[in-house]
């Protein structure tokens, strides 16, 4: 699919108090189908039963795009928040997983990625994604079933736990984070580096790393997702730094929360932030997966059973 085609799509994204018959409609237009068969996400034609919703909310300055797959009978919803570079297109696995389970999903594109407006793989502070997941939040209480959970990716995660402090800790029911990002990996250097060159450089180039067993995932990155930045800008890292400062000094929280982390992640600092998130929340349930890398609802099929078993044990508890 071209970049073009995702533009054009996300122009035209209809608001969220369109009619039924307006969404349906929308729905089948030829760019939308196109879209949803690329990144492999078309749950309403490949699920009996499941209603399809593609729409846009505004939070702040920032356009968002929504996606919601309803199912006509629904244990609740599952919210899904995605990483850094990352968009709604990408987590076909995480969507399927939650409807096979009989449980609804929202999803929505962070400013700067997928179809979201904002501009590409930046922001000047965590709280402007945060704002967005409220801003979703708040408009699923009409139309999503509750009880509401959230499974949060990475930066996702990040989002997901600043928003316990900077909104509502009692938001979500079940909160589940899979390998949630306080730092990166390498902290260090990259923190030095950021500081020569955030006065020179407006970005560097992005490497894809192997932060997965699976080489097709990884290759569908480079190669053929148009929605992929090709640069990290500076500004972002700056943006991680700031909500890094802020997390290690929040107060502690009573809120039982369930973290997936693998042992073999380089994306991020994951001994660090494991410590980090237990000394803040004190009923958080950490469980290392030996070997899981980074991208955890893109790892390989085994991985993947054995990160969501211990998901639905969590979200039965």
């Amino acid at each position: 699919m071209k970049k073009s085609q995702l533009n054009q799509l996300a122009e035209v994204l209809p608001p969220f108090n369109c009619s039924e018959d307006e969404m349906s409609e929308f729905i089948e237009t030829s760019n939308v189908q196109q879209y949803l068969n690329f990144y492999g996400i078309n749950f309403s034609k490949e699920i009996p039963g499941v209603k399809h919703r593609f729409t846009s909310i505004q939070s702040a300055e920032y356009k968002i795009a929504v996606q919601c797959w309803n199912l006509e009978e629904s244990k609740g919803t599952i919210f899904l928040a995605h990483g850094y570079l990352d968009h709604t297109g990408v987590f076909g696995h995480a969507i399927r997983f939650a409807l096979n389970n009989n449980y609804s999903v929202c999803a929505f594109d962070l400013p700067g990625h997928g179809l979201s407006s904002g501009e590409a793989a930046t922001i000047s502070s965590f709280d402007k994604y945060t704002d967005a997941l409220q801003a979703v939040y708040e408009f699923a209480q009409e139309g999503m079933v509750s009880p509401f959970h959230v499974l949060a990716q990475s930066t996702g995660g990040s989002v997901v736990l600043n928003h316990l402090w900077r909104y509502d800790p009692a938001a979500f029911d079940k909160v589940i984070l899979l390998a949630p990002l306080i730092r990166s990996h390498g902290w260090g250097i990259t923190r030095l580096a950021f500081f020569f060159l955030k006065p020179i450089l407006k970005s560097t180039p992005r490497h894809f790393n192997e932060n997965t067993h699976n080489m097709d995932f990884i290759d569908f990155l480079r190669e053929q997702d148009p929605l992929q930045s090709r640069v990290i800008p500076t500004e972002w890292v700056g943006a991680m730094s700031a909500w890094w400062k802020r997390f290690i000094n929040l107060p502690t929280l009573d809120k039982s929360v369930l973290v997936i982390q693998g042992d073999a992640d380089t994306t991020v600092d994951w001994p660090y932030n494991m410590r980090q998130i237990k000394s803040r929340l004190p009923n958080a349930t950490i469980k290392v997966v030996p070997e899981l890398r980074h991208q955890v609802v893109n790892e390989s099929d085994s991985f993947r059973r054995t990160v969501f078993a211990k998901v639905t044990s969590f979200l039965n508890s």
